[in-house]
């Protein structure tokens, strides 16, 4: 057992996702995470979007029926790339269609920690069952802010929602601004709980 680094490049963009290796077992990689469990990683599902409305599709229009494959991710690194390039073993799907990730975090410092999501199309954040960040709707890659005060050492309830939509790209990052320290891609290597803390 072991870790392993893959390196993707699209349309000249490389991003790095950590995964989690087990000797005699398939490991699935894909854009949103992998299929192997790891140790403090989000998991994530997915679902269809109702699409009654198609012009004005928000997160409420997720319908909560999973479609294919949980995985898993340290990181939510999935920059702008053609929808056309499709999601193997996360659904056959290129549009409409939904992906949420849960986990648990730990801050490593008391403070107020920002929170920048790049996203097409809708997403949102929250912590705690509070809206972090706001990024909902149909719309082209933009960039959304927020920040919140959270406690060194307390267990946080972590949700991102995200939807595609109608075509031509997809994109999700979120990055975080840990107090005293720059911006950088959101990890849970940063976030998680050890029996020294």
């Amino acid at each position: 057992m072991g870790k392993a680094k893959i390196d993707t490049t699209i349309e000249e963009v490389t991003t790095t996702q950590a995964i989690k290796v087990i000797a005699n077992d398939t490991t699935r990689v894909y854009p949103f995470g992998s299929s192997q469990r790891m140790d403090s990683a989000f998991w994530g599902s997915v679902y269809e979007m109702d699409t009654t409305d198609k012009t004005t599709a928000k997160l409420e229009n997720i319908s909560w029926i999973p479609i294919g494959d949980e995985f898993f991710s340290n990181e939510i690194n999935v920059p702008t790339r053609a929808f056309s390039e499709g999601f193997p073993g996360i659904t056959d799907r290129f549009e409409w269609f939904s992906v949420v990730y849960e986990g648990a975090i730990v801050p490593p410092a008391s403070g107020t920690y920002t929170f920048k999501l790049l996203c097409d199309d809708g997403a949102r954040l929250y912590i705690d069952g509070d809206v972090v960040v706001e990024g909902d709707g149909i719309h082209v890659p933009l960039t959304y802010e927020g920040g919140v005060y959270l406690d060194e050492g307390e267990v946080y309830d972590f949700v991102l929602e995200y939807f595609q939509g109608p075509r031509f790209h997809i994109a999700l990052v979120l990055e975080v601004q840990i107090p005293g320290r720059e911006m950088r891609l959101f990890n849970m290597a940063d976030f998680e709980w050890s029996d020294s803390e």
